[in-house]
């Protein structure tokens, strides 16, 4: 059902520009397994850095 859905969408006026694309269709699986915090390395880093207020993200990153 997830599959004919998005070729349903894709195929119709939905997809007119929709183009370059990767879509996950898994039936929500990839919401069970995350993409584990080591793979996220110096982005988790670089966000925590602009949560404490660095919103330069040269200044972020210079603060690792």
């Amino acid at each position: 059902n997830n599959i004919a859905g998005m070729v349903l969408a894709l195929c119709s006026s939905l997809g007119d520009y929709v183009n370059g694309q990767t879509i996950t269709v898994d039936g929500g699986l990839l919401t069970l397994f995350p993409v584990p915090d080591h793979e996220l390395g110096e982005d988790r880093a670089v966000m925590a850095a602009l949560k404490a207020g660095k919103t330069d993200r040269a200044k972020a990153k210079e603060s690792e």
